[in-house]
């Protein structure tokens, strides 16, 4: 079926300078610095993609993770592709392709996978060693792939790493995992058909083990005395692992990072966090999109906050945070519990990465919620805080209709002028944006940025970003009936 399916791309996409056009409409911009080529990808790097596969009678969700080698002049010269559709195993196939990157950042990767086909990818590249994808072909499906660093690439993975893994449909976990010559233990938050830890109260014990990696790539599992998780694991470097579950019968993807700056306290969770999150509800998949930004004190206290959130097509705009408290553990594991404009009690469950990073999950029965939340690096954020060419990715759905994929260019020039240009693959068929689009923004202090682009999808192209800084946010699409999430970094 997955055969069948890739093949359909070059037949409806005709040759390969069509492929360019859809994405670049045959030029570059203007306003956008030379600073990109072929050249810029160069080196071995880890991809991972989930999304829908569409067939002539279904919507399919898969999950897809691998390796490829880019020789710096638009060759792929090999490469190892892992796919898991929504109940069946892992498949594992070997690739090599082409790609081809202009001036700034915008391209294409085609992989001629040994057993699916071909495989086409948009990319948009923030740097040499990070680019945003999405599929090109008759599949919505939206990711990243990163630079691996070759000195780690058969380094057994060691110490102790947060790790945040969300299996669709199904379950959120966040948790803690040590590695010790290859053996696993930890502990874990589970909330898997609206019940935390198996009603428990406590967070559960997890064991098992890794496998060492070969050319960055390598197996695992673990099991927490209710569920086994088995997985592929992906080396970006000795902080960074990425995670391909591969039981049958589930999509799901995750991740892994070292934990630096324990053991932990209140202390540890102070300041102002920017965080982006996404929940599968009892409506439907992925129907719950939120913002937003959290600040804590370092004495237990939740000094305040704000989101903004798209639920079932329904927007939320400006949703205070707080009053509230918290207490967080040794290991990182930190229990928030506050108040929102619109809920008396909201509990929340922080697993520390560092005092400024954090993987969580939601603990409420009607959604399974998971995300991460990174300190601003700014105390007053300002227009000019937005300042610069930012590549970003979003995907989700319009409620009701088709899957959206969308990744490209903002500039913001520091003054409360947008420009923005984006390429779409709109329920499985790619297309580019008219041109460029003309906007305005204005950024809050807490780094809560409205924005307005017009003539995209709709008379106007409402965004919400969340600054971490200057140079990334969160952001989603604040339309209801638009259910879009993403993140942008600046180039």
């Amino acid at each position: 079926m997955w055969l069948m399916m890739k093949k359909l791309l070059i037949l409806f996409l005709g040759f390969l300078g069509v492929l360019t056009g859809c994405i670049n409409s045959g030029e570059t911009n203007s306003q956008t610095p030379a600073q990109f080529s072929k050249s810029s990808l160069k080196g071995q790097y880890t991809y991972r993609l989930v999304g829908l596969l569409y067939t002539t009678s279904a919507q399919v969700p898969y999950a897809e993770a691998g390796i490829f080698t880019a020789d710096g002049n638009g060759n792929i010269t090999s490469g190892t592709d892992d796919v898991v559709e929504n109940g069946a195993a892992l498949f594992t196939t070997s690739t090599s392709g082409t790609y081809s990157i202009v001036d700034d950042g915008t391209g294409y990767i085609i992989l001629n996978n040994a057993a699916f086909g071909t495989i086409t990818l948009a990319v948009k590249l923030a740097s040499s060693s990070m680019l945003y994808i999405i599929e090109e072909d008759n599949a919505n499906a939206s990711g990243v792939a990163e630079l691996q660093d070759s000195s780690t690439l058969s380094m057994m993975p060691g110490g102790a790493y947060a790790f945040k893994i969300h299996d669709r449909a199904t379950a959120s976990r966040v948790g803690v995992f040590a590695v010790s010559n290859g053996a696993v233990t930890g502990s874990e938050d589970i909330l898997a058909a609206g019940v935390l830890n198996d009603n428990t109260g406590n967070p559960l014990t997890i064991s098992g083990s890794l496998q060492t990696p070969s050319a960055g790539r390598g197996s695992g599992s673990f099991s927490d005395g209710a569920s086994t998780v088995q997985f592929e694991y992906y080396i970006v470097n000795a902080n960074n692992i990425r995670i391909l579950r591969t039981d049958s019968g589930l999509v799901s993807l995750g991740r892994a990072e070292a934990q630096s700056g324990g053991p932990f306290s209140n202390a540890s969770f102070s300041g102002s966090y920017a965080f982006g999150s996404r929940a599968d509800d009892i409506v439907t998949v992925n129907g719950v999109n939120t913002v937003g930004e959290i600040s804590g004190d370092g004495n237990g206290n939740i000094s305040g906050g704000v989101y903004d959130s798209v639920r079932d097509g329904t927007a939320y705009s400006g949703i205070s945070i707080g009053p509230g408290t918290y207490s967080v553990s040794s290991n990182g594991r930190s229990l928030l519990n506050f108040a929102t404009a619109i809920s008396s009690s909201v509990q929340q469950i922080f697993w520390m990465v560092s005092p400024s990073r954090a993987f969580f999950l939601s603990n409420d029965p009607n959604k399974e919620e998971d995300g991460i939340a990174d300190l601003q690096q700014s105390g007053t954020f300002s227009n000019s805080s937005l300042s610069g060419s930012y590549a970003f990715v979003m995907d989700g759905f319009i409620t009701g209709s088709y899957n959206v994929d969308g990744l490209g260019w903002i500039q913001g020039d520091g003054a409360g002028n947008m420009t923005w240009n984006q390429g779409v693959n709109d329920g499985g068929v790619f297309n580019s944006t008219s041109g460029t689009l003309s906007g305005t923004y204005s950024v809050g202090s807490n780094g809560r940025v409205t924005a307005t682009i017009s003539g995209v999808s709709q008379a106007n192209n409402d965004l919400i970003l969340y600054l971490i800084s200057n140079s990334s946010a969160y952001l989603s699409q604040n339309v209801s009936g638009y259910e879009m999430l993403g993140t942008m970094d600046l180039q």
